[in-house]
């Protein structure tokens, strides 16, 4: 047994994405906003480690080197390096916003 390799659980992941679309693209009595909030919902339900044959995912910001400068230069906020933003359950999140 080893671990997958990171082109394994990529092809992994956009197999779980396509079969997403694929599934919520058939729910021809739903409206396509419907539609459209359930792939949403399952992508972050996905993220979130719902799904029992994938893991959670992390999400960290990575921001280009020269944005934090240029953001502060124009008297913007800026987005930090390596910020996780999901340390909640997104799907839940979804609809409360």
């Amino acid at each position: 047994m080893s671990a997958y390799s990171e082109k394994e659980v990529r092809d992994m992941f956009m197999k779980k994405i396509k079969s997403i679309t694929d599934c919520w693209s058939r729910y021809e009595a739903k409206s396509n906003k419907e539609r459209c909030e359930g792939v949403a919902f399952s992508i972050l339900a996905l993220i979130d480690g719902c799904s029992v044959d994938f893991p959670a995912i992390n999400m960290l910001l990575a921001p280009h080197p020269d944005d934090k400068q240029c953001f502060i230069e124009c008297g913007e906020d800026y987005f930090e390096e390596g910020m996780l933003i999901n340390n909640c359950c997104l799907h839940d999140l979804f609809y409360k916003s």
